[in-house]
């Protein structure tokens, strides 16, 4: 579906229709005939969409009480959208966004609305990449709270061995909490089975990392910047 922002004639395009895509890149906006991906079944790409499926299915059998408590808080918990401007969601669109983020993390979905208190901030975030062994550092502050928090970790490669920029593909998803979590972390990274070509060359590689605090109590997530590692030689 695309999406449309307005000025005195037309201000700006993303999304696809009619064959297209739009969209808007680092220079100026454009299209381009809208290409037909493959065919994704690997767990990355399945278990968000069964996420979503299963907490679609459980606003259905909420009590009329217990939606209210969705309805009422959503004017207090506004989204961006595609054009990076904040709007109000429906009761059911806040319904969706915290539950899905706690099955992710692998808590059960919230009846009723729970406000975030306290948040978690993101500060000293400090990630390498070292050749010997092959291994990923993450550190950052307040990991004292992942008693109650978990970080989302996810890692994404260059889908070849010629691409350097733009287009990732996720390819490590790792939940943190206070189970494993060590400061620094560490892990391995997934070139083996993922993306080998990315060694083949023996040239540095940007990869793309991100990181999302969920609260485990009330579904709540504070997101850090993307940032990129580059791999060793």
């Amino acid at each position: 579906m695309v999406q449309i922002k307005y000025s005195n004639l037309i201000q700006e395009f993303k999304g696809k229709i009619g064959g297209l895509t739009f969209k808007a890149n680092y220079t100026a906006p454009s299209s381009q005939i809208k290409s037909s991906p493959r065919k994704q079944v690997s767990n990355f790409n399945q278990s968000p969409k069964l996420n979503l499926s299963s907490v679609a299915q459980s606003w259905r059998n909420l009590s009329q009480a217990n939606r209210d408590t969705w309805i009422a808080a959503a004017p207090f918990n506004q989204f961006y959208n595609c054009f990076g401007e904040l709007y109000t969601p429906s009761g059911f669109q806040l319904y969706m966004s915290v539950n899905s983020k706690l099955l992710y993390i692998g808590v059960d979905p919230l009846l009723e609305y729970v406000a975030p208190n306290p948040t978690f901030v993101f500060s000293n975030v400090v990630a390498t990449w070292d050749s010997d062994p092959h291994e990923c550092h993450l550190s950052f502050d307040n990991i004292d709270m992942l008693e109650r928090w978990c970080i989302g970790l996810k890692m994404g490669m260059p889908v070849s061995a010629g691409q350097s920029f733009h287009d990732y593909r996720i390819c490590t998803i790792i939940i943190l909490d206070s189970s494993n979590v060590d400061n620094p972390f560490h892990f391995a990274p997934p070139y083996n089975s993922h993306y080998p070509l990315i060694f083949e060359h023996q040239i540095k590689k940007k990869c793309s990392m991100s990181l999302n605090a969920i609260d485990s109590l009330t579904g709540h997530s504070v997101s850090y910047p993307q940032f990129y590692i580059y791999s060793p030689l």
